[in-house]
């Protein structure tokens, strides 16, 4: 099965293939972040992004179906998988917030949190994904590239997350 990331017109040959989608979104947001150091990061970011796109019911949305499908917690979740707490989490902070800006980590209450969005159950199978195969940096690759303003580490940290 063929999964698409864009729909243009009613003509599946004029849609955008999701694999060329992920690797071109990829490309380009680790040459930016290359700019600070935080290619590899990047990387991860663009493949992870729309990975929830992966799934049935995203391609149903595509072809009319209205209904909604969160696409950009899956990505969010697998980041964390793949990547451990500390870098899982900033890769999450920026693709889950991918269309509607930056989220509060906030706690498991509150649903539109980072926090409840990690843990959320129930999301549309993607796993397709592992099909298509996906290239992402490897956990070793994805080192953390600032310096921490000393009295201001957390303002170091929001704004490498920001800039990503």
């Amino acid at each position: 099965m063929n999964y698409y990331a864009h729909s243009v017109g009613s003509s599946k040959a004029d849609w955008q293939l999701l694999h060329d989608h992920l690797e071109a979104v990829a490309w380009l947001s680790a040459r930016f972040a290359s700019r600070f150091n935080g290619g590899s990061l990047g990387r991860a970011v663009g493949l992870l992004h729309d990975l929830g796109k992966y799934s049935a019911e995203f391609q149903r949305r595509l072809e009319g179906e209205l209904i909604r499908v969160d696409h950009s917690t899956a990505g969010a979740q697998e980041a964390l998988r793949l990547y451990g707490a500390a870098i899982g989490t900033l890769i999450g902070y920026v693709v889950a917030g991918h269309h509607t800006g930056l989220p509060d980590y906030g706690t498991a209450a509150d649903d539109a949190s980072l926090a409840a969005r990690l843990r959320r159950s129930g999301l549309t199978d993607y796993g397709a994904y592992a099909q298509d195969e996906m290239h992402f940096p490897q956990k070793g690759e994805l080192a953390l590239p600032i310096s921490f303003l000393p009295s201001q580490p957390h303002f170091s940290l929001q704004f490498f997350i920001r800039m990503l």
